[in-house]
């Protein structure tokens, strides 16, 4: 019989191994989750943005409601303006009927959005001339120093900073 030993790894060595994995698993973990709520909030303002987008666009174009000769816009949350909202409403206004909701756009888990500005934009149809604007801050409520913001300005800019 050979006496030649078939390399492989000690126990210590293997446990060596796995204590350094798990440590850099725990270092990371928490840094995925951070980038997942950064994440949602950057996804909520650039979503309040493209929306605004498209509704101006469908001002400018004239699209009408049935009959009704409308003017498309967003109002948020009533509570955007005090300690936060959690959703905002995309719709039209109509000389007849006033304002309706087509579509109710809630924001993910622990995001909020703040208002400095009017609750309610919308665009003038064919001239998409701006109704309202100001600044609204998406932010995490457990951090209020993640946020982005979309400004929406009388030229009829938006834009996310």
């Amino acid at each position: 019989m050979s006496n030649k030993k078939t390399p492989a790894f000690t126990l210590i060595e293997l446990l060596i191994s796995i204590a350094i994995m798990a440590v850099i698993t725990a270092a990371i973990i928490p840094s995925f989750g951070n980038f997942a709520f950064r994440n949602a909030v950057l996804a909520s303002a650039e979503g309040l943005k493209n929306n605004l987008e498209l509704l101006q666009s469908k001002s400018v174009a004239g699209v009408a409601v049935g009959t009704n000769l409308v003017s498309w816009g967003v109002t948020l949350d009533p509570l955007c303006s005090t300690s936060g909202g959690s959703f905002y409403n995309l719709g039209y206004i109509s000389p007849i009927t006033g304002w309706q909701t087509q579509k109710v756009v809630t924001l993910p888990g622990g995001v909020l959005v703040t208002c400095t500005g009017t609750q309610n934009i919308s665009f003038e149809r064919i001239t998409g001339a701006l109704i309202g604007g100001g600044s609204y801050k998406f932010y995490l409520s457990s951090d209020t120093n993640t946020f982005k913001m979309v400004s929406v300005v009388s030229a009829g800019s938006i834009t996310v900073n």
